[in-house]
């Protein structure tokens, strides 16, 4: 069966025109016909049998035109027919059905997009990251392989005067330092390996750090070297320089002692051809302080030797 309003075919459950909206009247039924443009298309309500012939092509686009306004302001505008649960239900699904595959489109080619952005800073993140800390990683290297001489070249070359990269420099260059002291207190290196790789930092770190270390670890070495017997070998004044042994085998005093001992317990005792001082020492650096009855007496400890001078004479003792 047809609308009597605008002629859409309808379904007999059909209580209303999907197209214009209108109340259907079960039970008048016309026939329309959409054979050319020759033809006429009986309308209901005219003529003499209720039907009235018009031309077709005519017909067609006035019913066509009234459809889309009918349709238009009844559906969305027109309260009356807001009761209509089929155009309403139309009109909402296919709104939800388009405006989600849209969004859903949407959605996913932004997802690929942020997607692509990220993997792509990333990627720019990385090689800035390699640019920027690639000096950190030679000069750590050259550190920890005590490389020194590569080291100084990195440090003159992509260090110096780069306030935020000697921070880093001396952080790293602070752990080689403890690393070296730490092996020489556990024994494991010798002071004169450890003095070496300090002396070779000193060259190109200007720190009060690894001199402070290094100033530590010779007093360290020169307190444990210290304590035995030192035997003096030479006395220096008025500028002539005499042999100790030499000297007493001359005079006939062979039998006599010029030496001195060191205890660890920092005591000390010493024999100057008969005569006899004891006290207690203490070693700061390269000096040595003999104190014997409430007096001190210093002596300077380098290469091997003791140096005790007073009144400008100096008697050197050797071990």
């Amino acid at each position: 069966m047809y609308c009597q309003n605008c002629g859409k075919e309808l379904k007999n459950a059909e209580k209303y025109c999907p197209a214009c909206g209108k109340p259907v009247d079960q039970g008048v039924e016309p026939s329309f016909q959409s054979q050319g443009a020759d033809k006429t298309v009986p309308v209901y309500g005219q003529g003499q049998s209720g039907f009235s012939s018009q031309p077709a092509q005519n017909q067609s686009y006035q019913d066509q035109s009234y459809q889309n306004q009918s349709y238009s302001n009844q559906s969305y505008q027109d309260q009356s027919y807001s009761n209509q649960p089929y155009l309403n239900h139309q009109a909402s699904t296919d709104k939800s059905v388009d405006g989600g595959n849209f969004g859903k489109k949407k959605k996913t080619a932004l997802i690929v997009t942020l997607v692509s952005v990220a993997v792509v800073l990333a990627a720019t993140a990385a090689v800035l990251v390699l640019f920027v800390f690639n000096w950190e990683r030679g000069f750590k290297k050259h550190v920890e392989e005590r490389n020194w001489a590569k080291a100084e070249e990195v440090y003159e070359e992509k260090i110096d005067g780069n306030e935020k990269r000697e921070e880093k420099a001396d952080e790293i260059l602070r752990e080689a330092v403890d690393s070296l002291k730490e092996g020489y207190d556990s024994d494991f290196m010798e002071y004169s390996a450890v003095a070496e790789h300090l002396e070779a930092i000193e060259e190109f770190w200007d720190d009060s750090y690894v001199r402070r270390v290094s100033e530590e670890i010779a007093s360290a070495e020169g307190q444990n070297a210290l304590p035995g017997t030192w035997r003096a070998t030479e006395i220096e004044a008025m500028g002539v320089t005499v042999n100790v042994s030499d000297y007493l085998e001359q005079m006939g005093m062979g039998d006599m002692k010029m030496e001195m001992s060191l205890t660890e317990d920092g005591r000390f005792g010493m024999d100057l051809m008969g005569q006899q001082v004891e006290g207690s020492w203490r070693y700061n650096g390269s000096t040595l302080t003999l104190t014997a009855e409430g007096e001190d007496l210093s002596a300077e400890c380098e290469d091997g030797k003791i140096t005790i001078e007073e009144s400008g004479v100096k008697i050197i003792f050797e071990k």
